[in-house]
C-alpha cells in the first residue's frame, strides 16, 4: 500500500454536515423571500410559485444530480495526511455571507421586475436538494462503514474517506 500524500492546505468537513448547513442557510433565505412575497399581498400566488419551484427543482436534481451519486461518494479517495478538519461554525458564517450576497442580487432582480415571488422556491429547492444529498451521504457512510469528508475553500471539491473499512474490503 502506498504512503498517503501529504496536503497541509486541505481543509475538510463532514459531507452531511456541510450540506445540512447549506440547506439551513437556503431554507432561511427561502422563508425570507416567501415572507416578503406574502407581505406584499400575494400570498396564494407566492405559495403556489414556491411549491412549484421546489417540486421542479427537486425533480431536476433527480434528473441531473447536482450532488454526487452514492456511487461517486462510495468511490471517494483516502483522506491525505496533513488534512485539517474545518470548523462547521466558520463554514456557516462564511456560507451565510455568500447566501446574503446571492439574496441581495436575487432581491434586486425581484424588486426590479416587481415580482418577489419567484426567488423563494429556488432557494427552497436548493435546500431540499442538499437535505437529500446529506441523507444520501449518510446512507453511504452506514452501508460502507466510512466517514465522508468534502474539501472546503477550493474551487474543485474532492470527496474523501477517513475510515479504513472501505479500503480493507476493496483490497481483497
Amino acid at each position: 500500500m502506498d504512503a498517503p500524500a501529504v496536503d497541509t492546505n486541505l481543509v475538510v468537513l463532514d459531507v452531511a454536515t456541510r450540506w445540512r448547513i447549506d440547506a439551513a442557510l437556503f431554507l432561511i433565505a427561502a422563508a425570507g423571500f416567501l415572507g416578503w412575497s406574502v407581505t406584499e399581498g400575494h400570498a396564494s400566488r407566492a405559495l403556489v410559485a414556491f411549491v412549484v419551484e421546489v417540486v421542479v427543482g427537486v425533480l431536476l436534481e433527480r434528473w441531473t444530480s447536482l450532488l454526487p451519486s452514492a456511487t461517486r461518494l462510495a468511490g471517494a479517495d483516502r483522506l491525505p495526511a496533513g488534512a485539517q478538519t474545518g470548523s462547521p461554525f466558520r463554514y456557516a458564517v462564511v456560507g451565510a455571507g455568500r447566501v446574503l450576497l446571492v439574496c441581495a442580487v436575487s432581491g434586486g432582480i425581484a424588486f426590479s421586475l416587481g415580482d418577489e415571488s419567484f426567488a423563494g422556491g429556488f432557494f427552497g429547492a436548493y435546500a431540499a436538494i442538499h437535505l437529500i444529498g446529506a441523507a444520501r451521504a449518510r446512507r453511504v457512510e452506514r452501508r460502507d462503514r466510512v466517514a465522508l469528508r468534502v474539501s472546503v475553500g477550493r474551487r474543485r471539491h474532492g470527496y474523501y474517506v477517513t475510515s479504513p473499512a472501505l479500503w480493507g474490503a476493496s483490497a481483497g
